[in-house]
């Protein structure tokens, strides 16, 4: 589950599954108080003693591509790699990713210490971004997913995610076995009308089951971006709403106590 902490500075969740782990699964707080996302973000990471540089944030673009990072010199802050996940390999880098209703999926691997973080928005999840993470796991760094931990974070839940049949058949087309069987999971018909009510969460847990996740490493939080105060959600908030940064810390990159 996640839990909220609260500082003089900052909000923050983290997954206590993951604490227990030794490693930090963060999601922000809103960050109102700050005129300036900058000034929210440096207060942030000066909370959990990291660098800055440390940071590895892709350009979003609601894709399934993963970006791994073995080489700190391949990355550039002011010309960010477009995709929507990031696997670190190596202490000193930190992968974020930005949220306001989409899906945080936290992986951590405890023998190698590897990590990474995903975006997965309706998009990201029919197009099988958890699954991609844990194909590359595989395939670069020879990681068995039942070894690997996941932990999916605060989003928006099914019932406040109204979608319309596009989304539906983008599921059907992109995911099949999933909805032969998972559809009455993941989407809950409008009786009279062609609308829908999302379930990403769930979609992205059975997603991760089906590529051999083992059901007892993989933790979901029941906290709604929608219905929680403080939270951003761009269903409630629409362009006016700010974003959430999500984070994934080893024990080796600060020093700060959760």
């Amino acid at each position: 589950m996640f839990s909220l902490k609260r500082t003089e500075s900052i909000d923050y969740f983290y997954s206590e599954e993951f604490s227990s782990l030794g490693v930090r699964a963060i999601l922000s707080g809103r960050s109102d108080s700050y005129d300036f996302e900058d000034e929210f973000l440096r207060s942030l990471y000066e909370h959990f003693n990291i660098p800055a540089d440390s940071i590895i944030q892709p350009r979003q673009i609601h894709s399934s591509t993963v970006f791994i990072i073995k080489n700190r010199k391949v990355y550039q802050s002011k010309y960010p790699i477009r995709a929507d996940a990031v696997i670190a390999s190596a202490n000193g880098q930190i992968p974020q990713c930005l949220y306001a209703d989409c899906v945080p999926v936290y992986f951590y691997h405890p023998g190698s210490g590897i990590r990474a973080l995903a975006h997965s928005g309706w998009r990201g999840t029919s197009r099988g971004i958890a699954k991609n993470v844990l194909r590359s796991l595989k395939v670069h760094f020879s990681l068995k997913p039942g070894d690997i931990h996941v932990a999916i974070g605060p989003s928006i839940s099914q019932r406040n995610y109204e979608v319309d049949r596009e989304v539906y058949m983008a599921f059907w087309a992109r995911q099949p076995e999933l909805m032969e069987q998972h559809r009455q999971d993941i989407f809950l018909a409008h009786s009279h009308s062609s609308k829908y009510w999302l379930d990403l969460k769930r979609a992205n847990y059975y997603l991760l089951i089906s590529a051999g996740c083992n059901h007892e490493k993989v933790y979901i939080s029941d906290i709604c971006t929608y219905s929680h105060p403080g939270l951003y959600s761009y269903r409630r908030e629409g362009e006016q709403a700010g974003r959430m940064a999500g984070l994934l810390i080893s024990g080796n990159d600060e020093d700060s106590e959760i």
